[in-house]
């Protein structure tokens, strides 16, 4: 891959794209289809689920030095 994508780049697409299926959420309701409804939101926690596993998988692709150290009471590292 030449250019990939960063972690923001795709959380802002995702962000993006869980707007849309909102939308498309809402209309469904409005026209009394649940099933369509029910499938937006479903949809939506998948992207959830995905980009909260890529961030993970970057996270852990890091050196450990290089992680924020959180103290609890106290700012991060």
């Amino acid at each position: 891959m030449e250019n990939p994508l960063s972690i923001d780049e795709i959380r802002c697409a995702a962000s993006a794209f869980k707007e849309d299926l909102m939308r498309q959420c809402k209309r469904c309701v409005r026209r009394g289809d649940n099933p369509g409804a029910l499938s937006a939101i479903a949809a939506e926690e998948y992207i959830d689920q995905f980009v909260m596993d890529l961030s993970m998988r970057q996270l852990a692709a890091m050196p450990p030095r290089a992680r924020a150290i959180r103290l609890p009471g106290q700012k991060t590292i």
